[in-house]
């Protein structure tokens, strides 16, 4: 199988699973901005605004190697800011339990581009706590900063901190807003990562290497009444009744061609729109004037017998129900008279049914293939494993058995 994406395949994959990513999207942006700003802990800030001043003669002017090297200064500034000798004492001041790394993480310098002004701000969960930090920080920083670089330099406070009850953190918005482009992030990686070490079928290119017959494709659903109009639509039902008719004529054809009319329908694995696929087309073959019997031959899905076909009463179309506990099972899959049974329904009808089991993890349905011969399968979009379509083809070589074709069942848009 080609697991190559091109450019058009993914944007078309994307646009069809754009519900997915809509709601995955929404649901982490959502979470995310309502859990950060329930559970996260509000953040204030307070900034103090400083100045360097040069220290200059009466009468000296300043010129633009001092500014320059002022500008430059303040990087050695924040250096002593950070350092543990004024964390020390900031700490020995404030009333907090913080560490000096605590309050290295509270602290930031703000810097203006060509310019000697520059801020002190501190982010904290109280605003009062914030502009108090800020304010000891500078406090301390001009009081000691001659001890530890001598320079013509005064460092002014233009204005102090104030308490801002404006918090910076968490903001729903951008809560929102991240968590929106963590979403589609999210959302598309996994589409594509799970479509491309994707182990079922999306279409029918998987099972053209296999040369059977193409009897075209089918959406159904898991209603099962007469006219398929309980849970789809008008033109829905009429557009899945016209696909059966197609695909009973090219199995008709098929049937001529091979001189055979007795065959089983089956999937790889068990399927509750299986036996209404199976009814649909014996009830086709009926109204065309076949005399037709489906033989029930699936005792683990009971399914059929919901269709109530006697009941019905559809005119060339009978129906003969097994069980585990009927004779027919025991006659079938115990012992060698299946022969006999098939030679007197074809006598009696005209096309003869078997509804099977799975041909995957079912003795029944594989045993019962083996003695039939002549099997119609099911392949389902989204369902079906390209690992169970190479064993169903394996099994199909070693048995001798004839594929007349496969049907492909659309996923049900609804």
């Amino acid at each position: 199988m080609d697991k190559e994406l091109s450019i058009k395949s993914i944007f078309s994959l994307l646009l069809k699973k754009i519900k997915y990513i809509i709601a995955i999207t929404f649901m982490l942006s959502i979470c995310l901005a309502g859990i950060r700003s329930v559970f996260v802990a509000p953040v204030y800030k307070s900034t103090v605004d400083l100045v360097l001043s040069p220290k200059v003669a009466d009468g000296q002017q300043l010129n633009l190697n001092q500014l320059q090297t002022n500008e430059k200064l303040i990087k050695t500034y924040e250096n002593i800011i950070f350092s543990d000798n004024i964390l020390n004492r900031v700490n020995s001041i404030v009333d907090t339990n913080y560490t000096n790394d605590d309050l290295r993480s509270k602290i930031k310098l703000i810097t203006v581009a060509e310019s000697q002004t520059f801020g002190i701000s501190v982010e904290d969960n109280s605003p009062e706590t914030a502009a108090n930090l800020a304010n000891i920080v500078a406090d301390v920083f001009q009081q000691n900063i001659d001890g530890y670089y001598s320079a013509n330099i005064n460092i002014k406070v233009i204005s102090t901190a104030k308490p801002s009850n404006e918090k910076i953190s968490p903001i729903f918005i951008k809560d929102f807003v991240f968590g929106t482009l963590l979403g589609l992030v999210v959302s598309i990686f996994s589409i594509l990562f799970f479509e491309y070490f994707r182990r079922t079928i999306t279409n029918k290119q998987a099972l053209e290497q296999f040369k059977w017959k193409d009897f075209g494709s089918i959406n159904l659903n898991d209603t099962y009444d007469s006219d398929l109009k309980q849970k789809i639509g008008h033109e829905k039902t009429i557009q899945t009744l016209e696909n059966i008719e197609g695909i009973q004529s090219k199995l008709r054809v098929q049937l001529n061609d091979s001189k055979v009319k007795t065959f089983m329908i089956s999937s790889t694995s068990d399927s509750l729109e299986q036996p209404l696929f199976t009814y649909l087309i014996a009830k086709s073959f009926a109204e065309s004037g076949k005399k037709t019997i489906i033989v029930d031959a699936n005792p683990h899905n009971l399914t059929l017998n919901n269709l109530n076909i006697q009941e019905r009463k559809i005119k060339n179309l009978s129906i003969i129900t097994i069980t585990t506990q009927s004779e027919i099972f025991s006659s079938i899959f115990n012992s060698n008279t299946l022969e006999d049974i098939m030679e007197k329904l074809n006598s009696n009808f005209d096309i003869v049914i078997f509804n099977g089991s799975p041909l995957i993890g079912s003795p029944e349905g594989q045993i019962l293939a083996t003695k039939i011969k002549n099997v119609v399968v099911i392949f389902k979009k989204e369902f079906t494993k390209f690992e169970e379509i190479a064993e169903t083809n394996k099994f199909f070589n070693d048995f001798n058995i004839t594929v007349l074709g496969y049907v492909f069942e659309e996923e049900d848009k609804k």
